[in-house]
């Protein structure tokens, strides 16, 4: 059966904002792709073949991500960015796991102790979002004194900034990462210190830290408006021409709307295909048929083409977008 939704994936593109992000960090801060979220839709393994050469690491959020990054081939450090279940198998594949307690990483003491291997760990910090994290110095020191004589080290440091627009909450995390993150410095002067997502990124050198964990930018998109850095759209979604219709003031779809004489196209794509119903308003949308304004020769229409423009529209962030137009869509990758 031929596919009825796709989503085309520019490589060439990718790898070119991945370069523009070097060049805005620098050569001294290590670059690591968020591929999370299934690489925010554009697929987790293709998207990290890709980047390979360019990225010094990979976060995820999901054990599975990081099972399926080392599956097809993936040597490069892999961070598991959340607590971790199945430690034991994910210390086998040598992924960094980050903790956030004493209690954790006695799982990971407990998993190195069992298979007689060693593991490295990065501290999540809580500087403020009060999400998952240490949030003293306290609680840093436990977590240092554990690892003490076993087969864990840590190797890093993390936290994630809440709000970049609010400065005197930015400054309250910026200093408490600093002051955190210290104990780590003195336990290990090499460990690795991420702060900053694309958001952070963008503030400039007093926030990148030994390395940033960037996501959104890669695949096209700044998390605010910026002339910082000029980036290419990764992602184009077309779906199948069902064929096209002529309405004179009729009912299309559902609802009571009549619409006017035009020419509308009907494809093969719907709100289970991860497009939000509510864009019903813009363009009449069903489960798994809609209808596109305008003729179309091609027998795929692109349905979505700006994460933003979408987004704007539904009061909501390209990222809702993009992890959700493609969970039934066929990805293909063009250089």
């Amino acid at each position: 059966m031929s596919c009825l939704l796709k989503a085309e994936i520019n490589v060439k593109n990718l790898k070119e904002n991945a370069l523009a992000v070097k060049r805005l960090i620098g050569n001294n801060v290590k670059l690591s792709a968020v591929v999370k979220g299934n690489a925010y839709g554009h697929g987790l393994v293709g998207v990290s073949s890709s980047l390979y050469p360019l990225v010094d690491s990979y976060c995820v959020s999901l054990e599975d991500e990081a099972f399926s990054l080392r599956v097809s081939g993936i040597d490069k450090e892999i961070i598991l960015l959340t607590p971790a279940f199945s430690v034991e198998r994910l210390v086998q594949r040598g992924i960094t796991l980050t903790v956030s307690s004493k209690a954790e990483v006695l799982r990971v003491i407990k998993a190195c102790d069992k298979l007689g291997i060693s593991a490295n760990v990065h501290i999540k910090l809580n500087t403020g979002m009060n999400r998952l994290g240490a949030s003293c110095a306290f609680e840093v020191n436990e977590i240092i004194g554990a690892v003490k004589d076993t087969g864990v080290t840590i190797t890093g440091a993390l936290s994630h900034l809440g709000a970049v627009n609010n400065k005197r909450y930015l400054s309250s995390q910026y200093q408490n990462f600093l002051r955190l993150s210290d104990s780590v410095k003195n336990y290990n002067d090499k460990a690795c210190l991420h702060l900053s997502s694309s958001a952070g990124a963008l503030l400039g050198e007093k926030y990148l830290f030994s390395m940033v964990r960037i996501g959104i930018m890669l695949y096209g998109y700044t998390p605010y408006k910026t002339d910082k850095i000029n980036l290419k759209k990764v992602m184009t979604v077309y779906a199948k021409n069902l064929g096209e219709k002529t309405l004179k003031n009729q009912r299309f779809l559902y609802g009571d709307k009549r619409h006017t004489e035009s020419a509308v196209t009907l494809v093969r794509m719907g709100y289970a295909d991860g497009f939000f119903r509510s864009l019903g308003e813009v363009s009449p949308l069903c489960m798994d048929i809609s209808g596109v304004s305008g003729k179309f020769d091609s027998d795929y229409v692109p349905v979505m083409t700006d994460a933003l423009e979408i987004s704007k529209k539904l009061k909501t962030i390209p990222y809702e977008i993009l992890t959700s137009v493609t969970k039934r869509a066929e990805l293909s990758y063009l250089e």
